[in-house]
């Protein structure tokens, strides 16, 4: 399993929370093609295959924690 580049951690930490790839590209300001791309990154280099397990292994490195108040409104969710 590869190491995330600083862009992808923030990436994969969106991914974890709910956020929808709109919500990436305003919040860190990129291109949605860039922000696709670097989610194939993650998705290839801890070798998943969605978003959910994204946000598992992102938790479970401690890229996040569950905290209540940092989490998205509810229209930014992906149910």
């Amino acid at each position: 399993m590869e190491k995330l580049t600083a862009k992808e951690m923030e990436v994969a930490i969106f991914v974890a929370k709910g956020y929808k790839n709109e919500d990436i590209v305003e919040e860190i300001h990129v291109s949605r093609r860039r922000v696709n791309a670097i989610i194939a990154n993650i998705k290839l280099k801890w070798c998943v295959e969605s978003r959910v397990e994204i946000g598992v292994l992102a938790y479970h490195f401690g890229l996040y924690t569950l905290d209540r108040l940092d989490l998205p409104s509810p229209k930014r969710i992906i149910y």
